[in-house]
């Protein structure tokens, strides 16, 4: 888990969700905290920071950001995927909100391309949600979807749109999105964010799909 906007760094933490959560559970999980917002990419640059940390090391990565709730076949969906080829990569059709597994190689490209600690407006990396690069001050900005290879074997069930609802009660609903490969639904508040602090503002990202900034 990546908490984004902290006061400061802190490096990979074995820490209890009931620390962290409203949750009662005790149960420990990973975290790292950055003082970066760079939306949806501050937990790849963490991942990429800490990669050789035990508790970070691994042969694939799943990568979910806020708001999902997972399937009860979540975890055997996980572990049934193959990292056997370092740059596998698992996802549905784009743009599937950054929802994606990953093996470690395509990790060691990312922290090697002009993704890695690139300071990105939430427009930008909507726009490259679509898996098109984007040229920022004469410099090529990759999709990270370009940084492996998709396999598609497993992945046989699209995404299916699942209606909306106002998952935290806003008044501004979400819009549910399913993820049957993963295990996943997913609450998108499409073309906008700030939800969470009733601050919403509008992500005007089509002037990105040209490729330029």
């Amino acid at each position: 888990m990546c908490i984004s906007e902290c006061p400061e760094d802190v490096g990979p933490t074995l820490t209890n969700l009931c620390d962290i959560t409203n949750l009662t559970d005790e149960t420990q999980v990973v975290v790292i905290r950055s003082s970066q917002n760079y939306f949806d990419y501050t937990t790849f640059n963490s991942a990429y920071r800490y990669k050789e940390n035990p508790l970070v090391k691994s042969d694939g990565y799943l990568h979910l950001m806020c708001t999902n709730i997972v399937w009860p076949e979540f975890t055997e969906k996980y572990e049934s995927l193959d990292f056997s080829t370092p740059d596998i990569m698992y996802y549905s059709s784009l743009p599937c909100a950054m929802l994606c597994a990953f093996g470690s190689q395509v990790l060691e490209k990312y922290g090697k391309s002009p993704l890695y600690n690139c300071n990105l407006t939430k427009a930008q990396c909507v726009a490259l949600e679509s898996g098109i690069p984007l040229t920022i001050d004469n410099k090529t900005i990759p999709s990270f979807y370009s940084l492996g290879k998709r396999d598609t074997s497993k992945f046989l069930e699209e995404k299916i749109q699942d209606g909306t609802e106002d998952i935290y009660k806003t008044g501004t609903p979400r819009h549910k999105v399913k993820f049957p490969n993963f295990a996943v639904t997913k609450y998108l508040l499409r073309g906008h964010y700030g939800d969470f602090h009733n601050d919403i503002k509008i992500i005007h990202f089509q002037k990105y799909m040209n490729r330029k900034s």
